[in-house]
């Protein structure tokens, strides 16, 4: 008993099924394949990747996990065809140990090392996703996703806190009365069942003798047949970009949870409890970041629902304008002048499109000028802008000019700034009136991005 704690004493690992970052996991993985032997192996998140490292002995044959990293340009010659053997990392694989099981989705060869001479090797395996807690190898398809969005609940001002302040005879506050009930959710497309659903847990530290209460709105989508990570993130991801547009801030996710209705919470006898909701670990999509309370051009209640469906219209519509505008939120701290090129790919896209939807034929509209396009959309702009338009358009296509041509002079570094800056306003307005925000609204709050 005495060693027994003295070694748990000296575990390093989680204390949870979880992945943290710079923590390892030692354990076994499965392919799925009963005939493939189990293999020793070590899981971790280093922090920008969650990989799977998988060794191998060869003991003068090549081993069987070996023939995944080698590529298709080493031939084996007890297969030359390659018909017996797998020769590629299967998209899923199990990790279990003494904490639980991982499934791990979107699997990839991340490289090798092999020693031909001793017969030791080992490949990494790269997973786009690891869900926690999962019993499937069918996690290729999900049937639901839940994403934990920080700002999105200021955005959308729901509350699952009822709060009710008493105070005493001379005003003083006596107590507060919390009523915890989370609204119904909010349904925002029937493509995919988007919704967003307010949540609330309260937990309670023995270890700090504390009581947190914490709420949120979550982004949902739940489908009856199984849809890919791709058809659930994309709606998903359009509720964070409408976000975006609206603080005009990158926003990410915090945490994310996945469903699959065939791998429920089941009791110690087998029996069905439940749908389990299974943490996710993963890299593939914009990380949270912290940062100090953001200002919105437009909230949730300036549009509803009916103006969410219409930005997913518009988003689809005026896709490849929207796209380079809202690239910039993948790398945020980019160099002026990318900034400057995106928002004017995005003036030539949307202006084109525009053209065309006017009744413009396509040789026409792919003739009109920069300005001609530009225009346009300023044309759609639902406000009062609060500088000289025609100086900016000019200013607009000379900066697009100036950076896009090398036969030409940069523009003046506070020129590019002003000029992308007012870029990025007129943009956002056009979609702002398009989804559908009051002109007044608008005009109220834009002075926080352009003055003057």
């Amino acid at each position: 008993m005495a060693l027994a704690e003295s070694a748990a004493s000296r575990d390093t690992g989680p204390v949870t099924n979880d992945l943290t970052p710079g923590v390892p996991r030692i354990g076994w993985f499965f392919d799925g394949d009963p005939t493939t032997p189990d293999t020793s192996t070590l899981l971790q998140d280093s922090g920008e990747q969650i990989t799977l490292t998988v060794p191998w002995i060869t003991n003068g044959a090549p081993g069987h996990y070996a023939r995944w990293f080698h590529g298709p340009g080493v031939q084996f010659g007890d297969d030359l065809d390659r018909s017996r053997y797998s020769y590629e990392v299967p998209e899923q694989l199990m990790f279990r140990d003494v904490y639980g099981t991982v499934v791990l989705v979107g699997c990839r060869s991340a490289g090798m090392r092999d020693q031909m001479f001793s017969g030791f090797g080992q490949g990494v395996v790269r997973a786009q996703f690891a869900v926690l807690g999962a019993k499937s190898m069918k996690y290729d398809t999900i049937n639901g996703l839940r994403s934990q969005l920080p700002g999105l609940s200021e955005w959308v001002g729901i509350s699952s806190i009822e709060r009710n302040y008493r105070s005493d005879e001379h005003g003083r506050l006596k107590a507060v009365d919390l009523h915890l009930e989370s609204p119904m959710p909010v349904n925002l497309s029937r493509s995919m069942n988007l919704v967003l659903r307010p949540n609330y847990r309260v937990e309670r530290s023995s270890a700090t003798d504390t009581t947190e209460i914490r709420e949120t709105v979550l982004v949902e989508t739940r489908v009856k047949a199984a849809r890919s990570w791709l058809d659930h993130l994309s709606a998903h991801n359009a509720v964070r970009d409408l976000l975006d547009v609206a603080a005009w801030s990158p926003f990410g996710y915090s945490s994310q949870w996945v469903l699959r209705e065939d791998d429920p919470e089941r009791d110690a006898a087998g029996g069905h409890r439940g749908d389990k909701w299974s943490s996710v670990r993963t890299y593939a999509v914009r990380s949270y970041e912290q940062r100090a309370r953001q200002r919105f051009l437009f909230e949730f209640d300036d549009i509803g629902s009916e103006g969410f469906r219409r930005w997913a219209r518009l988003r689809r519509h005026f896709a490849r304008g929207l796209n380079a505008l809202l690239s910039h939120f993948d790398h945020p701290r980019s160099a002026l002048e990318t900034g400057l090129i995106e928002s004017s790919i995005c003036f030539e896209a949307l202006g084109y499109q525009l053209a065309l939807d006017g009744g413009l034929g396509k040789s026409a509209a792919r003739n009109e000028s920069y300005r001609e396009r530009v225009q346009r959309v300023l044309d759609e702009v639902p406000v009062t802008l609060r500088f000289d338009t025609d100086v900016w358009v000019k200013e607009s296509a000379d900066a697009y000019n100036g950076v896009k041509h090398a036969n030409r002079d940069l523009p003046d570094v506070d020129l590019m700034l002003s000029t992308l800056r007012k870029n990025w306003l007129v943009v956002r307005l056009w979609i702002a009136g398009k989804i559908g925000v009051s002109p007044s609204v608008l005009q109220a709050n834009m002075h926080w991005w352009v003055e003057g």
